[in-house]
């Protein structure tokens, strides 16, 4: 069987044959909503894992994650990857992020740590969640 007896699937005319060239703006905006995606999943896990073990709520998990990042002069991205990352493995945390974190934490008393819906039903004797 020779090359010209191989039949050729007719092309799909509602697929385009060739890319159209995107303008370097639209090229740029795509990759920075591309960047700001993986980025916001990171954080999110970081975010997660702060809340879990210090009590927080959102925005002031994402406050301490900030602050750690000043203090250690870091990017915010990159704490929290390395925040997930040693949580994911139980590699220790580097020592500059771990003093920070301890400094800037709230404190362990059960009336600060508590989520902001529970704090003020604290004081209460009920046993209602």
């Amino acid at each position: 069987m020779s090359t010209s007896d191989v039949v050729q699937p007719n092309p799909d005319p509602s697929e385009p044959t060739e890319r159209p060239e995107l303008d370097p703006v639209a090229t740029a905006e795509i990759a920075h909503l591309r960047t700001a995606l993986e980025t916001r999943d990171v954080i999110g896990q970081a975010k997660g894992i702060i809340r879990l073990l210090t009590r927080v709520d959102g925005p002031c998990a994402f406050q301490l994650l900030a602050k750690i990042s000043q203090d250690c002069n870091r990017r915010v991205l990159d704490v929290a990857a390395l925040i997930a990352d040693c949580a994911t493995t139980a590699a220790p945390l580097p020592q500059d992020i771990t003093a920070s974190w301890r400094r800037r934490s709230p404190a362990t008393d059960p009336e600060t740590t508590q989520p902001p819906h529970r704090r003020a039903h604290s004081t209460d004797n009920h046993n209602t969640p």
